[in-house]
């Protein structure tokens, strides 16, 4: 599958997820480092999955380098390439 095609696919799985309330925005904060650089920082509320129980993931967004990172698993492993629905979710709010 095309880096472009499993983009499409995850903010589709994103959207609905969003509609069914799977996701919730729990909180937003910015972290100023010592050189004056801000990282926005969003607690995600998480539950898509029935396999796990609920979750809480930490959306990042470097605004210096513009960068996304999430801890959830997927963003660890598939993140150089896409970004999780977390991330999505998120921009889409």
């Amino acid at each position: 599958m095309l880096a472009s095609e499993a983009l499409v696919k995850r903010m589709d799985r994103a959207k609905k997820a969003r509609e069914r309330g799977q996701f919730r925005l729990l909180s937003r904060y910015t972290v100023v480092n010592s050189e004056g650089w801000k990282t926005i920082v969003y607690e995600v509320w998480s539950c898509q999955t029935h396999r796990r129980n609920p979750r809480v993931y930490l959306v990042s967004h470097d605004l210096s380098k513009g960068l996304w990172t999430c801890t959830c698993p997927d963003f660890q492993q598939n993140g150089d390439w896409t970004p999780c629905k977390h991330i999505l979710y998120v921009q889409q709010v």
